[in-house]
């Protein structure tokens, strides 16, 4: 199996496995949980471990694509036990947010979480590729953690062989920003109210590489986003020869709906 694939789902959903002993040891406390697995949702809400290539110099994001009709239902079966305000903070410690994903690839293939438009060559340009809904969610602030995906590489080759395999003097990158909706004159407009920089290719890379990345509370871009915004993922070349080349970008938006 490739180290750019999500690891598949295990056999029938475990609570235990899915969101950590301690937690699952909390829930049976309570009686929740004891007999049978939450429901399943779609996606399956199993663990998901995203691998980057070695030389991207990354650690593997790990994370689980929990339905809002699961958390929900956590939220709910806590509530019967203990006051509204405890389960919250329970379920929000334990990191139990509503992932919604959207990919591109540049193949053309498109999904129902299909979004944006994903061109297989970036040359000297900022163009962005994918767009995500609409954050949505309990709260003003209900995004509390992104994670992307990349599968790309520049053009193969420089004038720098000293650079090459790092991620130095490489001008081929990917940004990620916050989009907000403003209202004008001539109708609706997304302003740009935060950006960042994910990573650059690796220098004269010759063939696909993937990188991933976690962005949790604390970073600006999540802290600042609220209801109704969106994120959206750029990919970048500068100077001439230099060319970014994409396969399939993966965008996770998790969102507190508790």
């Amino acid at each position: 199996m490739s180290s750019d694939e999500p690891i598949p789902p295990y056999g029938p959903l475990a609570l235990g496995s899915s969101i950590g002993s301690s937690f699952a040891s909390i829930l049976r406390t309570f009686g929740i949980g004891m007999d049978v697995p939450f429901p399943r949702g779609t996606p399956d809400s199993s663990p998901v471990t995203y691998t980057p290539h070695p030389m991207a110099d990354q650690p593997a994001v790990s994370f689980n694509p929990w339905t809002k009709s699961e958390v929900l239902s956590i939220y709910q079966d806590l509530c019967r036990k203990l006051p509204a305000e405890l389960a919250s903070k329970i379920v929000e410690d334990a990191g139990l947010w509503e992932a919604r994903s959207c990919f591109c690839e540049s193949n053309g293939g498109r999904t129902s979480e299909f979004v944006g438009r994903c061109p297989r060559f970036i040359s000297n340009s900022s163009t962005p590729i994918l767009y995500s809904r609409e954050i949505d969610g309990s709260l003003q602030n209900p995004l509390r953690r992104i994670i992307v995906k990349t599968i790309s590489k520049d053009q193969g080759w420089s004038s720098y062989p000293a650079d090459w395999g790092t991620h130095n003097n490489s001008w081929t990158w990917f940004d990620i920003t916050l989009e907000r909706r403003v209202e004008e004159n001539e109708g609706n407009k997304w302003i740009e109210i935060v950006r960042r920089k994910l990573w650059s290719n690796v220098h004269a890379s010759r063939g696909m590489m993937a990188h991933v990345t976690s962005l949790e509370q604390g970073e600006e871009i999540v802290d600042m986003a609220m209801k109704g915004d969106r994120i959206c993922v750029w990919a970048c070349a500068r100077f001439p020869g230099w060319r970014c080349e994409i396969e399939r970008v993966d965008l996770w938006l998790f969102n507190a709906v508790h």
